[in-house]
């Protein structure tokens, strides 16, 4: 019995664009440097865009990475591998004299993204930390981890040996956080006597 051929719609390409069809892009945004990327690859085989950059795999991976997901996350939710995403950033090492080159303009959209979510981040954290001093201790230990590193302060990753009495003695029985606020509280201050 014969197979049967399957063949491909046709795909309108860049080219098949016109200047006037051409998006009005804004280099200076993630959204202005997708739109800079090929819509699709004209395949003569079946219709895959597995490893291709194009925009809709780029705006994926790109909007994964601004709302904070690591690189391998944002590329198996675009549907490539990993190692196809290290690939295109490599690409876009490489051809970074090329203005034009789609693995620049991808790597600089993923640089700009990765900027935004660290920037929303530390946002967050300056907001929460408004309420929760332990937001902005967080930040200074790793931020200024020769000052303010929990290893430096005897924390969970080192041991420095030292105890301050505050005149609290605390047991299992009156361990919650609430207990634990109301003792310190009743702890005179300095400044008090």
């Amino acid at each position: 019995m014969p197979r049967k051929r399957i063949t491909q719609a046709p795909v309108e390409t860049p080219d098949a664009l016109t200047a006037d069809d051409a998006p009005r892009t804004d280099p200076e945004t993630i959204e202005g440097l997708i739109a800079l990327l090929p819509l699709t690859y004209p395949s003569r085989h079946w219709p895959t865009t597995a490893g291709h950059l194009t925009q809709r795999t780029a705006t994926i991976a790109i909007n994964a990475i601004r709302e904070g997901n690591y690189q391998q996350t944002a590329a198996q939710l675009a549907g490539i591998a990993p190692i196809t995403l290290l690939a295109w950033k490599r690409k876009g090492e490489e051809q970074a004299d090329d203005p034009h080159s789609p693995y620049r303009i991808f790597l600089a959209a993923l640089h700009h993204a990765e900027a935004e979510a660290e920037a929303t981040l530390v946002r967050n954290v300056q907001r929460v930390g408004a309420n929760d001093w332990k937001a902005h201790a967080s930040v200074l230990g790793r931020r200024f981890r020769e000052r303010w590193s929990e290893q430096r302060f005897g924390g969970e990753s080192g041991n420095a040996g030292v105890t301050i009495n505050i005149g609290v003695a605390l047991t299992s029985s009156t361990s919650s956080p609430q207990v634990v606020e109301t003792q310190l509280l009743s702890v005179p201050r300095l400044d008090d006597e």
